[in-house]
């Protein structure tokens, strides 16, 4: 496993299994294979959009590893038989490939990395902006929602849902990483994605990149060379990260985003 000590999911599915339903499945965790109980299409569709499938159990599979999104294709690789020993090689490298920090799995807004979600607005500087942050199910999938109306009165203009990376509050390194990806879905309006590193000392500074989050759940994924320094001079130091936040900043409007994953990819 990563230092992070994160379960991490090898998506493998067996050419047994049907479109209708899938049966069983085992999933890689840091203790071992477990087995999941029985699962039904549109759940392994939901598990798949995020880069999660089953794992049929047996001795011999026909290896079909599929992983969603632009970097990873290769259904080329259907009808290879591979062993259960494979099968644990194959997990160990996935290990390497992302960084899950959170699916959204709890109520209690603790994510995968042990950190707690928190919605901030304006009203710590003055502003008058309002926000609400929930564990919402929109569209067959779980999410934090983050709604509210960013105003721009008395200076302020943001709200946002933003996480600690470190459960004891120091930085992580994500230099083995190229970036941000969200799975999210919102109202057909520019949201942020803010970073902050060792190198922020106050709370105005971070590094920032945009993207439009448009009414149906789409993959975003934002280079760490797209983040831009805001009211600081040093470069993103991705060898230092402390702290994500999901933002609705910079003009007067109504926000309504939702999250159901964001991780570190490859």
């Amino acid at each position: 496993m990563n230092k992070f000590g994160i379960t991490v999911f090898l998506a493998i599915l067996s050419t047994s299994a049907t479109a209708e339903g899938i049966s069983e499945f085992v999933c890689k965790t840091s203790t071992g294979y477990i087995n999941l109980p029985e699962n039904n299409a549109m759940k392994a569709a939901a598990w798949a959009s995020i880069g999660v499938a089953g794992i049929p159990v047996s001795e011999e599979m026909v290896f079909t590893y599929k992983r969603i999104g632009d970097r990873w294709n290769q259904a080329g690789n259907n009808g290879q038989k591979i062993r259960r020993r494979q099968l644990c090689e194959l997990a160990d490298r996935e290990d390497k490939y992302k960084v899950l920090i959170d699916s959204v799995s709890r109520d209690d807004f603790v994510s995968n990395l042990g950190t707690t979600w928190q919605g901030v607005s304006d009203r710590v500087m003055g502003g008058v902006s309002q926000q609400s942050l929930c564990v919402d199910q929109h569209l067959g999938r779980r999410c934090l929602r983050l709604c509210g109306d960013v105003r721009l009165d008395n200076n302020g203009g943001f709200i946002q849902m933003a996480l600690d990376l470190d459960p004891h509050g120091g930085p992580i390194d994500a230099t083995a990483f190229t970036g941000v990806r969200l799975v999210v879905l919102g109202n057909s309006q520019r949201y942020s994605a803010h970073l902050r590193t060792t190198d922020v000392e106050r709370s105005w500074q971070s590094y920032r990149a945009h993207f439009q989050a448009e009414p149906q759940w789409q993959e975003i994924d934002l280079p760490f060379d797209s983040f831009v320094p805001h009211r600081l001079d040093a470069p993103l130091d991705t060898s230092a990260l402390r702290r994500i936040g999901v933002v609705a900043i910079g003009r007067a409007f109504h926000a309504d985003l939702c999250l159901a994953a964001i991780e570190l990819y490859t």
